[in-house]
């Protein structure tokens, strides 16, 4: 029995993140956010740093889908982890929803997209947090 929850715990979490990336993000509320650490945006590797860079962003009424990639300078692979992504409106509002991610080799990049199901502001900015790692 514990030789079948070790195999199957990996799948069902693959197949989760797996299944994220055509599902809407759950927005978090204020009481939801934890801490977070900002990643930087940057158009190559960053060695010793996991970085992002911005890919296309289509809004279809008013849903939002952001598709980005996010690179592994750092000496460790990363096996899962999970990300918080940020909307920046102009006046200043804000929404998040977290996003799960897996398997970035040390000095690879890995396509991401994040799909929010409804965006009452127009997005003047977006970032990225690091919520956890598992090496």
């Amino acid at each position: 029995m514990q030789r079948f929850r070790t195999i199957t715990l990996p799948v069902l979490l693959g197949l989760a993140c797996f299944g994220c990336g055509t599902a809407y993000l759950p927005v978090e509320s204020i009481d939801e956010r934890s801490h977070g650490t900002p990643l930087s945006r940057s158009e190559y590797q960053r060695s010793g740093d996991l970085t992002w860079r911005l890919g296309d962003v289509e809004r279809t009424g008013d849903a939002l889908r952001i598709d980005f990639s996010l690179t592994n300078g750092t000496s460790t692979p990363v096996r899962q982890g999970m990300l918080r992504v940020i909307l920046y409106g102009p006046d200043g509002e804000q929404m998040t929803g977290r996003l799960p991610f897996s398997g970035i080799g040390v000095g690879r990049s890995r396509a991401l997209s994040a799909r929010f199901a409804a965006v009452p502001f127009r997005v003047a900015d977006l970032g990225l947090e690091i919520i956890y790692v598992s090496p």
